[in-house]
């Protein structure tokens, strides 16, 4: 039956509801109601692949009503992706639009030079190591393929093959660095071995894996850190073992909050820590209210002994609260790295390899300033053995001295390391020597803020470093192109772009001659890349803390 809508227009059943996409306001011409068809049909196909979906769920009845919402069933239905679709025809187009995307990604390889990324893991439970490969430039991050490790991480040279391989795929010559995203013994000897043979190709283990690697170090081997967390997790876990427990914690808040969990679970494990026990700090009137209350008293737990012991930790033990604020204070600036090394390499105005360096060193004197110099040195020891050991790269302190900011700022450190850093990565990236005796000619005049860098002195603060270079250095196009290629580096490997491995696993579950491995591949090929490509465009902001809170996680559950 027909209406009149608010502008005196008779309206049909077929205007219920309409919404942006579907433009039915205009009776003259029908066919703007499906103008957008393509763009409706590829937003969900988008989702099905973004979030990894089996494409079946297009049949379900509640997927029916979802397309109905509002009375549009009408108009949406006949658009919606069959399953064929989206295993066929659709997921060909996405693939291939993809695959043209990486395509020319690659031609920017040559000019700003890239990072190939090597994400190994190993499933316990499937008892295989797999390996993800990406590359890193500073237009984005794509995702190659995937492969199954197994039966060669024990085997040097059939690895070395494998890796060879990926070079020769991305192009040796563009290749600046490989980066690993952990430190295992066998993945040692290859690294070795690739920078042997293509001795201007750094080799670098991920930030994000080393300051994981701390911070797991300083929870487990500092007694007084180690001290306070075994504590801090007897509180948690009485809080978190029922949730009528959580409701008198929640009644207790002095400030309204979404999220009454006292545990923060972060994407990154060894963060879990410090973050709950900074929640802890900013939460401590309300468990000391909690535990005092008359409904905690009369509780079931609260009457235990466990309980009581628990409860006394909070309200009586003033050491307790010592112990946890300067825990949280010693393990919050390495969280902070963390967070920053993940925000992607998308803010041009800090590029990762120009700060990584002096943010380390900013990093050690924060925790200094927290907690006193005795303290810090306990934690300075563990974080010195990882950046001499493991993370330290002479491109680190070239990224350092090349960045004007830095550079050209009081406190500036040219320490032997620094000038170290800064000759080695001429000698790998200068190219022949002629150019490595011109960029060293040119390094002398920037170091004196000499001709058209005593110009940009007063400016570095006004663009970014990569900027800066492109305005002040076209003068010296040597230096110039080593300094953008360098500041253009990532630090990180592939934690910030939260792949999920799982798609990976199915796919390499697969025998090759399986009639559904080609579609498994495709679908992983498209469902990182499009991953990817949304991080690039959305210029993201990573969020430590994890959007669920992990029940198992041995803060929730446990002995207390």
């Amino acid at each position: 039956m027909n209406r009149r809508n608010d502008h005196g227009k008779i309206r049909s059943s077929i205007d219920k509801g309409k919404g942006k996409m579907f433009d039915t306001d205009d009776s003259n011409n029908l066919q703007n109601q499906y103008q957008h068809v393509d763009e409706f049909r590829q937003r969900i196909s988008n989702f099905l692949y973004e979030n990894n979906i089996n494409p079946n769920v297009v049949k379900s009845r509640s997927f029916q009503e979802l397309m109905n919402v509002g009375g549009r069933g009408s108009l949406l239905q006949p658009h919606v992706p069959t399953v064929s679709d989206l295993r066929g025809e659709i997921l060909q187009e996405n693939y291939q639009k993809l695959q043209l995307r990486v395509a020319n990604m690659k031609k920017f390889w040559e000019f700003t030079g890239c990072s190939l990324i090597l994400d190994v893991w190993v499933n316990e439970m499937m008892k295989k190591t797999f390996l993800n490969v990406l590359v890193n430039c500073p237009l984005g991050t794509v995702y190659l393929q995937s492969i199954d490790v197994t039966f060669v991480v024990n085997d040097v040279q059939a690895m070395e093959k494998v890796v060879e391989c990926l070079i020769f795929e991305v192009d040796a010559k563009n290749v600046l660095q490989v980066i690993s995203c952990s430190a295992s013994p066998w993945l040692d000897v290859v690294r070795e071995r690739i920078k042997e043979k293509h001795q201007w190709m750094f080799w670098n283990i991920s930030a994000t894996y080393c300051l994981e690697l701390m911070l797991e170090k300083v929870a487990s081997s500092i007694n007084w850190v180690k001290d306070t967390i075994e504590k801090a997790k007897r509180v948690t876990r009485v809080v978190h073992s029922d949730p009528s427990i959580l409701d008198m914690l929640k009644e207790a808040s002095v400030h309204e909050t979404e999220d009454y969990y006292l545990v923060k679970s972060a994407r990154i494990k060894a963060a879990t820590p410090f973050l709950t026990l900074e929640n802890m700090l900013l939460r401590r009137i309300d468990l000391e209210t909690m535990f005092t209350s008359v409904e905690w008293k009369n509780s079931r737990i609260g009457l235990s002994s466990k309980g009581r012991n628990v409860a006394n930790l909070v309200v009586k033990d003033k050491s307790f609260w010592v112990g946890v604020t300067l825990v949280a204070k010693a393990g919050m600036p390495i969280v902070n790295m963390l967070r920053l090394v993940n925000d992607g390499n998308n803010d041009v105005n800090r590029p990762h390899m120009g700060i990584l360096y002096e943010t380390m060193d900013q990093m050690k004197e924060t925790i200094r300033e927290e907690i006193g110099r005795k303290k810090a040195e306990d934690l300075w020891v563990v974080i010195d053995e990882i950046w001499n050991y493991i993370l330290h790269s002479p491109v680190h302190a070239a990224g350092y001295y090349l960045n004007p900011k830095l550079f050209y700022a009081e406190d500036f450190v040219d320490d032997p390391e620094v000038l170290g850093g800064i000759m080695t990565t001429v000698r790998k990236l200068g190219g022949s020597q002629y150019t490595q005796q011109l960029i060293i000619q040119q390094l002398d005049l920037y170091r004196v803020a000499g001709g058209d860098f005593r110009r940009g002195m007063s400016e570095r603060h006004i663009f970014s470093p990569v900027e800066w270079w492109k305005l002040f250095g076209s003068n010296y196009p040597e230096l110039q192109s080593l300094a953008v290629r360098i500041l253009g580096l990532t630090c990180n490997g592939a934690s910030s772009c939260e792949l999920r491995r799982e798609v990976a696993e199915k796919q390499l579950s697969i025998r090759k001659t399986h009639p559904s491995h080609e579609e498994l591949m495709q679908k992983c090929f498209v469902c990182y890349n499009l991953n990817l490509k949304n991080l690039d465009d959305l210029n993201f902001k990573f969020n430590l803390v994890a959007r669920e809170l992990d029940p198992l996680d041995d803060w929730v559950v446990g002995e207390f």
